[in-house]
């Protein structure tokens, strides 16, 4: 039954019962002041108050156990173990016909278990207490959280056991009662582990390193020793291990952030031995990892990490469309640590991946337009960071393209990378006339950003300064002159608004 009937239904019942319990008051009050309808109301009133009591279930063998239950509990000796046993009856044929009322049962037969201990009939405490451990198997099969009446019951069984030397069947019964145990500390563990983890999460958004890292380190702790036990709790470490391994790379600790992404890229190994839908979380973990190595310098192990990595991404994409845009990222992000390593080639393999899918997409969709300009932008200043100039300019001259060709589907900001790269570009190989020419661009159309976001007037000071150095070198040192005053001016001009 759901909430809101269980809800509506306790509603009803209660209406039903003050509706009998009103007509029963009414018709007793009319009957005594001579009303010739009160006894018909009183009538009316019981029969609905007890038909109630149907409805509500009450049932004969509850009421009699626990009336048994109740005098058991205020007497002492031979008489309270026989209101005991009794207690026990009831309950028993209540159980049987419903199975939800076990509970009473398996608490009424641990009370008997104690009473006959008490009065040293170890011989009869053995049926008891089996029985109590069979229905708490039964409700603990159905309810998680009664494990530990579970394994309090079969304690005693181990101990009434033991009394009587039946000393084969004791360890098995203690093994049993050790792992209900060890089920309701992992309860409280995860509980606890989720409570550190959620405080560990408020002091990273608020960017508090420092004090999110014991709660992290706790609960990370913890999420190990159950995954040892339990490899569903896989996931909840997996989640702690990432956490800790953010906030041990924010503390620039690099060694322990590095085992603790090993640690998270283990859990997530183990889950996507059983779970595909994992993958992409064990990707994140190798990328992680991987890109930890490359700041270890430790390039082999590195190289393997990142492209297996790149290898489920591909995977994903070639059986889901929807993972492209993912992998075309993962090449980006790939390529250039890849490069950090100095392995060139294969980091330019993955940026061409990455664009050929860029390209596609664009060509399918115009709102990946900005994207494909903005990664080959990226990709030429790798390109030119890995000693390939002229495939540098190639990419940037792209970039420019597709902005100049699609300026309704690409940024301002967009052009201005590409317009920069391109610049850098030329100068790399020495063309400083082409390189003069695209920053003269460049500082008309930061004049016009500006003007709208002021956050690129440092970007602007910058080109100035690099522009002034680029006339020079082409022979131009009055229109350098000029473009260095023009940048003292900006910056004196920022000043004077500043202190206004």
């Amino acid at each position: 039954m759901t909430s809101r009937a269980a809800n509506l239904r306790g509603m009803y019942l209660r209406g039903t019962v003050q509706i009998g319990f009103t007509a029963v008051v009414t018709g007793a009050i009319g009957w005594i002041a001579g009303w010739r309808h009160g006894h018909s109301l009183v009538t009316i009133g019981l029969a609905v108050y007890l038909a109630s009591l149907f409805t509500r279930g009450v049932s004969l063998q509850r009421t009699l156990g626990t009336f048994e239950a109740v005098r058991s509990r205020r007497s002492s000796g031979e008489e309270a173990l026989t209101h005991a046993a009794g207690a026990v009856h009831h309950y028993r044929k209540l159980a049987a016909k419903r199975p939800d009322e076990r509970e009473r049962l398996a608490q009424m037969l641990e009370a008997q278990w104690h009473l006959l201990n008490e009065l040293g009939k170890h011989e009869d405490a053995l049926p008891v207490a089996r029985e109590a451990v069979e229905t708490c198997r039964l409700v603990a099969a159905t309810d998680p959280g009664y494990d530990e009446r579970l394994s309090t019951t079969l304690h005693n069984l181990a101990v009434t056991l033991e009394r009587l030397e039946h000393t084969d069947e004791v360890p098995a019964v203690l093994e049993e009662a050790i792992a209900a145990r060890r089920r309701v500390i992992a309860r409280h563990d995860r509980l606890l582990a989720t409570s550190l983890f959620n405080l560990a999460l408020i002091h990273r958004r608020r960017r508090e390193w420092q004090s999110a890292l014991p709660p992290v380190e706790e609960a990370a702790a913890i999420g190990r020793r159950l995954a040892v036990e339990d490899p569903d709790q896989h996931e909840a470490a997996a989640d702690s291990a990432r956490s800790l391994t953010g906030v041990l790379d924010r503390l620039d600790r690099p060694e322990d952030a590095l085992e603790a992404a090993r640690e998270w890229a283990g859990h997530e190994r183990a889950l996507t031995s059983v779970r595909a839908d994992r993958a992409p979380e064990l990707a994140t973990a190798l990328f992680a990892l991987g890109s930890l190595l490359v700041d270890a310098n430790r390039p082999d192990e590195a190289r393997t990490l990142l492209l297996e990595s790149l290898e489920i991404r591909r995977r994903l994409a070639a059986e889901d469309a929807a993972h492209r845009v993912t992998l075309a990222e993962e090449c980006s992000t790939i390529g250039q640590r890849l490069g950090a390593i100095a392995d060139y080639e294969e980091a330019l393999a993955v940026l061409r991946e990455g664009l050929d899918i860029r390209r596609a997409l664009a060509d399918a969709d115009t709102a990946h337009t900005d994207d494909l300009a903005r990664e080959l932008t990226h990709s030429a200043r790798c390109a030119r960071s890995y000693h390939e100039p002229e495939l540098a300019r190639q990419l940037a001259a792209e970039a420019l393209a597709v902005c100049r060709e699609h300026p309704d589907s690409t940024t301002s900001h967009a052009l201005l990378l590409a317009l920069q790269e391109l610049s850098a570009a030329h100068q790399h190989l020495g063309e400083f006339e082409p390189a003069v020419a695209l920053g003269e661009e460049v500082l008309t159309l930061l004049d016009e950003l500006i003007a709208d976001n002021p956050s690129y007037l440092a970007t602007m000071l910058t080109e100035l300064e690099q522009h002034a150095v680029l006339r020079h070198r082409v022979g131009r040192p009055q229109d350098a002159r000029r473009t260095e005053l023009r940048g003292v001016g900006i910056w004196e001009q920022h000043n004077s608004d500043a202190d206004r």
